[in-house]
C-alpha cells in the first residue's frame, strides 16, 4: 500500500481538531459539572443539602470562583444552615487537569458564617454530625478501593495553599433562641497532598471541619464566651440579625 502523506496529515489534523473541540467543550462545561456535583454528589458525602448561587471558570487564567456556597444542617437542627462560604476562589494548575493528581495552587475563602448548634444535654453538635458523615463515606470509599486494588475512587489533589478568613461562628443552643457570635481566627493550611498519592477531597473537608470545631471549642472555653451565653439565657433575646 502506497503511503499517502497528504491524506495522513489531513486525518491527523481532523483528529487534533476534534480533540481541541472536545477539550473546549469540557472546559466550558466544567462549571456546570462542578455545580451538579456539589448539589447532587455533595449531599451523599456530607449527609446534608448543599447548593451554590453562582460559579464561574476562566480556563485561560485557570481560576474558579464560587459565590454563596451553602452547606445545610442535619435533621433536627433549627439553624438555616451549618456553613455559608460567601466567596471562594481557586487557582487551578491547568496543566494537571489530565494528570494523576490535580494541582490546586491556591484556595481562598473569604467570608464564612458557621452556625455551631449544640445540645447542652447530649453535647452533640451539627458540625460534628457532618464530619461523622464525611468520615463514614471516606472510610467506605477507602475499603472499596482497597478491595479492588486501587488507591482511591476519586482523583487525588495537591493543594499548595488553603485559607479561610473572616469567619464568624454563631454559637446556638439547640431548642432555644440563645445565640452568641464568636470571631474565629483565620484557618491556613499549606502543602496538602505533596506526596505521590496526593490527598483526597474528603480528607481536606474533614481537616477544615476539624479546624473549625477546634477554633470554636477554644472560644467556648473562654470566659467571655461563657458569659455571653449566660447573658443570652438571662435576657432571652436573640442577638443574631
Amino acid at each position: 500500500m502506497k503511503f499517502n502523506g497528504k491524506k495522513c496529515l489531513k486525518i491527523t489534523g481532523i483528529t487534533a481538531g476534534i480533540l481541541v473541540i472536545l477539550l473546549a467543550i469540557l472546559l466550558l462545561s466544567l462549571p456546570f459539572l462542578i455545580k451538579a456535583g456539589i448539589q447532587h454528589v455533595g449531599p451523599m458525602v456530607t449527609g446534608v443539602p448543599m447548593g451554590i448561587k453562582s460559579i464561574s471558570f476562566n480556563p485561560f487564567a485557570g481560576t474558579l470562583t464560587i459565590k454563596d456556597f451553602i452547606i445545610g444542617n442535619p435533621k433536627g437542627y433549627s439553624s438555616p444552615h451549618a456553613l455559608w462560604l460567601k466567596h471562594l476562589h481557586v487557582d487551578v494548575g491547568m496543566t494537571t487537569l489530565f494528570d494523576k493528581k490535580l494541582l490546586l495552587e491556591r484556595i481562598e475563602v473569604k467570608g464564612v458564617e458557621l452556625n455551631y448548634e449544640t445540645s447542652l444535654l447530649t453535647m452533640g453538635n451539627n458540625i460534628q454530625e457532618i464530619q461523622n458523615n464525611v468520615n463514614k463515606v471516606a472510610g467506605g470509599e477507602k475499603k472499596a478501593a482497597e478491595k479492588q486494588g486501587k488507591t482511591s475512587a476519586a482523583k487525588p489533589l495537591q493543594i499548595n495553599y488553603l485559607e479561610l478568613r473572616d469567619i464568624t461562628a454563631w454559637l446556638i443552643v439547640k431548642g432555644s433562641k440563645a445565640q452568641a457570635p464568636l470571631m474565629v481566627a483565620p484557618i491556613v493550611m499549606t502543602n496538602l497532598g505533596t506526596g505521590e498519592d496526593g490527598v483526597s477531597s474528603l480528607m481536606v473537608i474533614n481537616d477544615v471541619l476539624v479546624s473549625m470545631i477546634t477554633g470554636v471549642t477554644r472560644l467556648i472555653g473562654a470566659d467571655a464566651a461563657v458569659k455571653s451565653i449566660g447573658d443570652l439565657f438571662s435576657s432571652g433575646k436573640d442577638s443574631k440579625k
